[in-house]
């Protein structure tokens, strides 16, 4: 069954459109995983094992009344049970419900962005049998990959375009994870973090490094006020791991022809950045933008190309680097 949007509303209209339908398909498919989970516990451990093990919400006192199972020999039929039904459902019918979860997930959403309708519901099984036997598995993985699935579903009823079905994806993402661990932030984290993944790889490492929140949002189709904070988490957390690759072991292959001026603003380096651009090289200027000016942001330089310009060229500007408060 297809279905289609409206042909005469707004990009930005389609995208909320689509984010309400894959937040609440994708929020109570990892409801019912959630559910699914605490039953397969209550089955196998409880009920079959007598194991009073802690849970969620109960005070200390109550958790102080954990006992051993009574009958402790019953532990390994029943982790072999799990695994061997798990392995055979995983292998026959869908084996890229194998392993964690998230990678499967991302590699969707880095790829052609379809998961076959099978995944979730089968991913929701073998998770809930992994970990309700005693497998060692998280409720991360399962929910990244089921709510992704979901969003690959509605992508494939609506007749989404490819970047729309990312969104779909994504958004998916973003609502499991918020769902499951109640945390609504935590999955937009996520859901920018794969999309920071996309805009970086295949990426050169100066031009990753000017990869921002404005990007990521972007990339996602537009962030709310409220949620763009978790671009800004994401952007801060790639230029940081980039900086670390740049000090421990990255290194930057030689460019001939082109030249890094430092741009201070004065006669010297606009001079500097003149002799560069006279001897047939490109200049490019930098510089580091200490205070807040609005009649110059938009220039993305303290500095006046027009100084410089010479017939073999002028340098090119790139984006400075602005202190966070003003310089005293």
């Amino acid at each position: 069954m297809k279905f289609s949007l409206p042909s005469g509303i707004t990009p930005t209209k389609r995208i909320v459109i689509i984010a309400i339908v894959v937040g609440i398909i994708a929020g109570f498919g990892s409801l019912l995983f959630y559910e699914g989970l605490k039953w397969g516990i209550a089955f196998f451990m409880g009920y079959l094992l007598h194991y009073v093990y802690p849970q969620e919400g109960q005070s200390v006192a109550t958790i102080s009344q954990w006992s051993e199972p009574h009958s402790l020999f019953l532990l390994i039929p029943i982790l072999v049970f799990g695994s061997l039904l798990t392995g055979i459902l995983v292998t026959r019918f869908a084996p890229e419900t194998e392993g964690h979860g998230t990678d499967a997930a991302i590699k969707a959403f880095h790829g052609d962005g379809r998961i076959r309708k099978r995944v979730p519901v089968l991913k929701a099984v073998t998770a809930i049998l992994t970990i309700s036997t005693g497998g060692s598995a998280g409720r991360e993985g399962p929910a990244a990959q089921i709510s992704a699935g979901f969003g690959s579903v509605v992508a494939d009823m609506l007749g989404l375009s490819p970047r729309e079905r990312r969104i779909a994806l994504t958004t998916g993402i973003g609502a499991g994870i918020g769902t499951i661990f109640k945390a609504p932030l935590g999955g937009a984290v996520l859901a920018a973090g794969s999309a920071a993944v996309g805009l970086l790889r295949g990426t050169p490492l100066l031009a990753a490094a000017r990869i921002g929140a404005g990007d990521i949002a972007e990339e996602l189709g537009g962030l709310s006020a409220a949620k763009r904070h978790a671009a800004e988490l994401a952007a801060d957390a790639l230029h940081r791991a980039l900086g670390a690759a740049a000090r421990e072991r990255a290194a930057l292959a030689p460019r001939t022809g082109r030249t890094l001026v430092a741009m201070s603003g004065g006669v010297d380096s606009a001079v500097a950045a003149l002799l560069v651009g006279r001897g047939g090289a490109e200049a490019v200027g930098v510089t580091l933008e200490l205070w807040s000016d609005p009649d110059n942001d938009g220039d993305l330089s303290c500095c006046s190309a027009e100084a410089v310009r010479s017939p073999a060229g002028r340098p090119t500007p790139a984006r400075p680097r602005r202190s966070p408060r003003p310089m005293a």
